[in-house]
C-alpha cells in the first residue's frame, strides 16, 4: 500500500515538474517571444531546472529525466534560435538607420552646398555690380529699357530685363 502511494507522488511530481516546463515554453505569439531580455531569462531558469532534474536519478528513471532535459533543450534551442534572430533584426535596423542619417547629411550638404553656390556672386561678376544692390531697382531697369531700345530698336521683353538685373546681381552670367 504504502508503495503505490509513493509511486503516485512520483508520477505527481513528475507531472508538475513537466507543467511547469509547459509553461516556461514561451509561445511564439507572446510579446515575451520578442524581448531578449525575457527569453535568455527563461533559458537560463530552464538550463538551472535541468540541471537539477539530473539529481533526480532516485526518484525518476533514467528514462523520465532524459525526456525532461529534452524537453528542456528543445525550448532553450527555440528561444535561442529566436535570440539570435532579434540580433540580427536589431543589427540590421541599426544599420539601415546610419545608412538613412549618412544620406540624410549628405543630402543636407549637397542642399547647402546647392544654396551656397546659388547666392554666391560668380567670378565674372564686378565689384561694381554688386554695389548695384543698394541703387534703385526701378532706375536701372529704366536705364536698361532706354539703353536696348538705343542699341535694337524695340522694347526689352520682360525676361530680358530680368535676365539683365540677374547678370547684374551676378547670379548668372
Amino acid at each position: 500500500m504504502k508503495s503505490k502511494y509513493i509511486e503516485k507522488d512520483v508520477k505527481a511530481v513528475y507531472e508538475y515538474i513537466e507543467s511547469n516546463i509547459n509553461k516556461k515554453d514561451i509561445p511564439n505569439n507572446d510579446v515575451r517571444f520578442n524581448n531578449i531580455n525575457e527569453l535568455q531569462s527563461n533559458i537560463a531558469t530552464l538550463e538551472n531546472n535541468a540541471k537539477s532534474y539530473q539529481e533526480m536519478e532516485n526518484i525518476f528513471n533514467k528514462n523520465k529525466i532524459e525526456f525532461l532535459i529534452n524537453k528542456v533543450s528543445v525550448i532553450t534551442q527555440k528561444e535561442k534560435d529566436q535570440i539570435v534572430k532579434l540580433q540580427a533584426e536589431e543589427t540590421e535596423k541599426a544599420r539601415l538607420l546610419a545608412e538613412e542619417e549618412k544620406a540624410k547629411k549628405e543630402q543636407e550638404l549637397l542642399l547647402k552646398q546647392s544654396v551656397s553656390d546659388q547666392f554666391t556672386p560668380s567670378p565674372n561678376a564686378s565689384t561694381s555690380n554688386n554695389l548695384n544692390q543698394t541703387t534703385d531697382p526701378v532706375a536701372e531697369a529704366d536705364e536698361f529699357r532706354k539703353n536696348f531700345k538705343e542699341q535694337y530698336g524695340r522694347e526689352p521683353s520682360s525676361g530680358e530685363v530680368q535676365m539683365d538685373w540677374l547678370r547684374k546681381q551676378g547670379i548668372v552670367q
